[in-house]
């Protein structure tokens, strides 16, 4: 019988910016995302005839527009931070469980 508990490896471990960057771009990521779907329901805005017009054919104003880009760059790179930070958790996890098996990494 395998005993999981000794792969465990506790959050206290990890590196202070690690311990930051991931809830923090979790936060911006869901809170980006939902303040999209309140705010452009008919997203996305294309330039179309000189003006902006959503998916179903609401016009939006030049603010809108670029409020609705700056939200969607915010979502690109806080998705794509909180991923590379998710990914880093996975590899010092595995790195310090080696370490605990006796196997140098080095």
């Amino acid at each position: 019988m395998i005993n999981i508990r000794q792969y465990k490896i506790e959050f206290r471990t990890y590196p202070l910016w690690l311990k930051v960057l991931l809830p923090l771009s979790g936060t911006v990521l869901i809170t980006s995302l939902i303040t999209q779907m309140i705010l452009f329901p008919d997203n996305p805005i294309f330039l179309r005839n000189g003006g902006y017009v959503g998916k179903y054919g609401a016009t939006h104003t030049r603010e809108e527009y670029e409020m609705f880009t700056w939200i969607n760059r915010t979502i690109l790179l806080s998705g794509l931070t909180f991923f590379g930070a998710f990914f880093s958790t996975m590899f010092y996890a595995s790195s310090s469980s080696e370490k605990d098996l006796g196997r140098d990494t080095k």
